[in-house]
Formats: C-alpha cells, structure tokens, sequence
C-alpha cells in the first residue's frame, strides 16, 4: 500500500509534460480480500484472538469471583477485620490491574502478529503491480480503494485483470 501512496504523491509533485504516458488504476482491497494467503491470515488471527478471550474470560471469572466474596462478607453479620479487609481490596485492586495489562498486553500481540502476517501479502500484491507497470509501460498505477484519497481521475487501464493473473488468481 504504501507504494501506491509514494506513486500517488510523486504523480502529485511532477508535471504532466509528456502526454503520452500510460495510467492505470486498481482497488488493491478487491484484490487483497480475494488473495487465499488474506484468508490463511484470517484465521490465524481468529485462534490468536480466541485463545485470548478465552484467558480474559478467566481472569474475568476470578475477579468477579472475589469481588462477589468481598460483598458478600461486606453485607454478611460478621465482617472482616480491617487486616483481611485491606488485604482483599488489595487482591481485587491487583487483579483488576492484571485484567487490564493482559488486555493491552493481548491487543498489542494481536496488533504485531496482524501486521506480520499482513506485510508479505501486501509486498506480493506491490511487486505484482510493480511487474505489471514495468510489463506493459505504466507511469502510475493509482490506488482507487476508498479511503486512499483518490477524489478523481481520468479515464485509465484497470490493471486487477492482470495483477489477478500475476498472483496466480482467477
């Protein structure tokens, strides 16, 4: 993707002198979605992401499990000396810290592991659209994916055939 955006900036920054130069476009999440390594990524995402809910769910259950002991004893006839009492806040003070370090501890892993997965496939799919502009004598290939900051362009190739062909995809 980035390349996309350098191509996008340097088209910016250059004037259009020669008339004859080829443009072509493509929407690199059309392809990214179809590409079967997305799907692969997918999936290993979603077990990295259920093993940590699982554990946060657990963590979970053992807060609120002293939590409920804490009222309980709280509203109970014979409360706690202020010793044990401290001692028990202290514990769900301590977990309730340990819930939140997990939590961003387990986003930030997910976050890692997503953009290890996800920097191959996209340098695959800009060495196909480079190999494709170098092919047939593209000068810029825009991306037209939204959000990508393409407002308007003229009328150019649409290069996902051939990227498509190039990665092996039908």
């Amino acid at each position: 993707m980035k390349i996309l955006y350098t191509l996008l900036a340097a088209l910016m920054l250059c004037s259009f002198g020669a008339s004859a130069q080829k443009f072509g476009h493509i929407n690199s999440q059309v392809i990214l979605q179809a590409m079967p390594e997305v799907a692969a990524a997918t999936k290993q995402l979603e077990v990295l992401q259920t093993q940590s809910e699982t554990q946060l769910k657990a963590l979970g259950a053992e807060y609120d499990k002293l939590v409920a002991e804490y009222q309980n004893n709280a509203a109970s006839a014979a409360p706690w000396s202020e010793a044990i009492r401290k001692n028990k806040e202290t514990a769900i003070l301590q977990l309730q810290q340990r819930v939140q370090d997990f939590q961003d501890d387990a986003q930030a892993d997910i976050q890692k592991k997503t953009n290890e997965l996800q920097a191959p496939i996209i340098k695959k799919l800009e060495d196909a659209i480079k190999a494709i502009a170098a092919e047939n004598g593209y000068a810029y290939i825009f991306d037209t994916s939204p959000g990508t900051g393409v407002l308007f362009a003229q009328p150019s190739d649409d290069i996902a055939p051939m990227v498509r062909k190039k990665l092996g995809m039908q």
